[in-house]
């Protein structure tokens, strides 16, 4: 947390007198997770899945077409493992889900972006590059291990999954592309696509199942808290007054 408050105390510092706007959003994307899966047998497949985030974000915007931003960012990921048609012999495109991990986590960024005006101040193209401080509140929930079963005659299906290596804190990088227009003099629509990119796993998720009489097989899975989405947002522009000599 300390590392976070320090680059947004030294980002302020650098900017803060370059700013002329003020500005203060909401935004929210859809989302799909990354994770790496690995499956020494064939009854499940890997399946994922959509989440959605949402976040109020504020900022100064500065008339070299520079803004500094930061966000209260709440996101949830998953992804999990599907019963495969040789289990259900119901449907091979839409198995039945064995959600394997869940994670809801804390974003709080830091981010630099860099606006290009396209047409006539009303249309604008923004790339943004931030660092995210992140904080996985279901760290204490997911330490489990269990077995289940599932019956579907003339077949039975048993599993059991458990959750290592996982991180209270993280980091993540982000990279985004919106495309902005200008509604009012002080209101702000835009379109937009960002991607994650995680440093160590956060999550690894271990399971063991058995198909009828088959002997045990094994999968596993991690994920890096990366994810890419699209998603829009609408941002108020505050005009600051100036300081007299």
């Amino acid at each position: 947390m300390h590392r976070f408050l320090t680059l947004f105390i030294l980002c302020i510092s650098i900017f803060a007198n370059s700013q002329n706007k003020f500005f203060i959003g909401i935004d929210q994307f859809t989302n799909k997770a990354i994770y790496n899966f690995f499956n020494y047998g064939n009854s499940i497949k890997h399946q994922s899945t959509t989440c959605t985030s949402g976040s109020i974000f504020f900022g100064y915007r500065m008339r070299n077409g520079l803004s500094l931003e930061s966000a209260i960012i709440r996101n949830r990921f998953s992804n999990g493992l599907g019963l495969g048609y040789q289990v259900t012999k119901v449907s091979p495109i839409s198995p039945i889900l064995l959600t394997l991990n869940s994670i809801r986590i804390w974003q709080l960024p830091i981010r630099i972006k860099s606006t290009v005006d396209i047409y006539k101040t009303k249309i604008f193209l923004t790339f943004c590059v931030g660092y995210h401080f992140c904080i996985n509140s279901d760290y204490y929930w997911l330490i489990t291990s269990n077995w289940r079963t599932i019956s579907q005659f003339p077949n039975t299906f048993s599993y059991t999954e458990s959750f290592e290596n996982l991180k209270k804190r993280f980091s993540l990088i982000e990279t985004k592309f919106e495309i902005d227009y200008k509604i009012t003099k002080t209101m702000i629509l835009s379109i937009g696509s960002h991607y994650f990119i995680g440093f160590r796993n956060i999550s690894q998720i271990n399971t063991e199942y058995k198909f009828n009489n088959d002997p045990l097989k094994n999968a596993s899975g991690y994920t890096k808290g990366e994810y890419y989405g699209i998603g829009i947002a609408l941002k108020l522009l505050l005009p600051l007054k100036d300081k007299k000599k």
